[in-house]
């Protein structure tokens, strides 16, 4: 039953996702179908157009992945239906912090554009942010269900122990405010996940969609608890190079970036990877470390009876 709802899942995103497929592919270490995003290569047919090739993290789904591709990949193709501006992403693992090193001096490079550049990272470049953002990337405080924090501002944070996933990326500023409250970095969203659900730690903190991905194919999502506001908001821009702002496309490309439409496709287009990610957890197995309530109250129960034993 399972695969037939994967599979018939995997029909409506193709159907609905115009020149760009969403498609289900091959089982992972963790037993779970995970979505791809097949970027298509536009052509040219008129000089008009704008080009952007643009290097890209390498893994850091869903906003960028080589093995994954980018949530944006669709939503993009909507942007140059409507404003000529082709965004193409470009990976490249293994000398990316060589290439965006590179490219941000005004050396040699292969690229016009950097996807996904939080604010100031280089200051002193000469490389433009377009506004606005395309993407605030939001990131959350995240507790067990159990878990009751007394927190009415960023500073209570340093009274409990905070954890964060090194491959979460996030921008200087956020990292450094991550080191004032004492929240310690953790290998990666599994050891975060465990830490805090077997109470060596009080929170995690992490953005949102990579978090809750992690968290459904991790098969813990139903046991943690997300802070109702953003604790932390980065902006997410596309830098490039100077001569870019000047063509003729690029006021239009602007413009759209601020519309209703352009918001709507892009946070319709997370919303359903979510979804995705939703159906593809049922049935899975929640890890070991995880107690139900009724292991608990067997717990608590043989508690009581050792005390009564000792009385």
């Amino acid at each position: 039953m399972k695969l037939f709802s994967a599979i018939l899942l995997s029909v409506i995103c193709i159907s609905t996702a115009s020149a760009v497929t969403v498609k289900m592919y091959r089982f992972n270490k963790s037993s779970i179908n995970e979505p791809i995003y097949i970027q298509s290569l536009r052509k040219s047919i008129s000089n008009k157009q704008l080009y952007i090739n643009a290097i890209a993290e390498s893994d850091n789904f869903p906003y960028s992945s080589e093995k994954q591709g980018s949530v944006f990949y669709k939503i993009f193709e909507d942007v140059a239906e409507n404003t000529g501006v082709n965004i193409i992403l470009e990976y490249n693992a293994d000398n990316y912090e060589e290439i965006i090193y590179n490219f941000e001096h005004d050396k040699k490079a292969d690229y016009n554009a950097r996807f996904g550049a939080y604010y100031k990272e280089y200051p002193y470049s000469s490389k433009q942010y377009i506004y606005p953002a395309y993407m605030i990337n939001e990131i959350y405080i995240i507790t067990s269900q159990q878990q009751k924090l007394n927190i009415s501002n960023r500073k209570d944070l340093k009274n409990y122990k905070g954890i964060h996933p090194v491959t979460d990326k996030v921008s200087d500023v956020i990292e450094k405010s991550f080191k004032d409250l004492d929240i310690e970095n953790v290998e990666n969203f599994a050891v975060a996940f465990e830490q805090l659900l077997t109470g060596k730690a009080d929170y995690i903190v992490a953005s949102y969609y990579p978090s809750v991905i992690e968290a459904y194919k991790l098969g813990v999502k139903k046991y943690v608890a997300y802070s109702k506001e953003a604790v932390w908001k980065m902006p997410m821009f596309l830098r490039v190079e100077p001569s870019l702002l000047n063509h003729p496309r690029m006021e239009n490309f602007v413009k759209y970036l601020k519309s209703s439409q352009y918001k709507k496709m892009r946070d319709d287009a997370l919303e359903e990877l979510i979804e995705i990610y939703k159906e593809n957890s049922l049935g899975i197995i929640s890890p070991t470390y995880i107690k139900t309530e009724q292991e608990n109250d067997e717990d608590n129960s043989t508690e009581d009876n050792e005390q009564l034993s000792e009385n």
